[in-house]
């Protein structure tokens, strides 16, 4: 009993509403059961994808790269009952400067090592190429770390908790269209209540030939999906939706 009532405590500590492994390319994550799609929240998911469009043309590195980690992240609420967004990682991305590693940036992307503070560090890039028809290709691929040992101590009981953050990405969007998919994970471990754990949740979404008008959705399918995965001692919790909509007009 004292096993579950951990885990019940973590999902809510960790950010996880109710409701694997990167392979080389985006997680899939676990099988998990239909639930429902949030339209108004695809739509915002594919607003911000139609961002990195309107980044690119202003020449602005660090807001394509901070677009493309909130993408990672869109699954969490284009289905209800998901998690929070990366609120560290975007203030990193934001950084005039961090207090570790280095972040090179251009009018087409930024390259992260070790880049930082307060515990957080990510490596990695995101790139923008041309392709025909005008359109962008936008590529990303981050990692992250997160020492969660100053900030977590004294929070509910959990201490100690150390996180891998793995983000995603391969979108081409136009100004008329956007196609690809995004996706994040998040895994760590460590102690509460005087029980370890470990946990692994994330976020994937795919746009299916997505028409824009006016930077609203009017054609087209999403697909959004959101999973965690927490064990403690013997015990395991799985939680998680997937749901998808096919537009056929803007719903804002």
């Amino acid at each position: 009993m004292k096993k579950m009532t951990c885990l019940a405590s973590l999902v809510a500590v960790l950010g996880m509403g109710c409701g694997g492994d990167d392979g080389g390319g985006i997680s899939e994550g676990p099988s998990v059961a239909t639930g429902t799609a949030d339209v108004q929240a695809m739509n915002s998911s594919a607003g911000q994808a139609d961002m990195l469009n309107k980044a690119l043309a202003s020449g602005s590195g660090e807001t394509v790269a901070g677009s493309a980690l909130q993408l990672s992240s869109a699954g969490m609420t284009a289905v209800k009952g998901g998690g929070q967004a990366l609120t560290q990682a975007l203030t990193a991305v934001n950084a005039e400067a961090g207090t570790t590693g280095t972040k090179s940036c251009t009018a087409t992307g930024c390259v992260f090592d070790k880049y930082g503070a307060g515990g957080f560090t990510m490596t990695g890039s995101v790139t923008a190429t041309d392709v025909a028809g005008g359109g962008k290709k936008v590529v990303w691929s981050l990692e992250g770390t997160l020492d969660g040992s100053a900030t977590s101590a004294g929070t509910s009981g959990v201490t100690d908790i150390d996180f891998t953050y793995n983000w995603k990405g391969d979108i081409t969007v136009s100004a008329t269209s956007i196609q690809g998919a995004a996706g994040g994970t998040w895994k760590g471990s460590g102690s509460a209540q005087g029980q370890s754990f470990s946990f692994d949740y994330g976020s994937l979404i795919k746009f299916e030939s997505v028409v824009l008008t006016n930077s609203c959705v009017t054609g087209g399918t999403i697909t959004a999906k959101w999973w965690a995965v927490v064990k403690a001692g013997s015990q395991s919790q799985t939680q998680g939706a997937q749901g998808t909509h096919t537009f056929t007009g803007c719903k804002m």
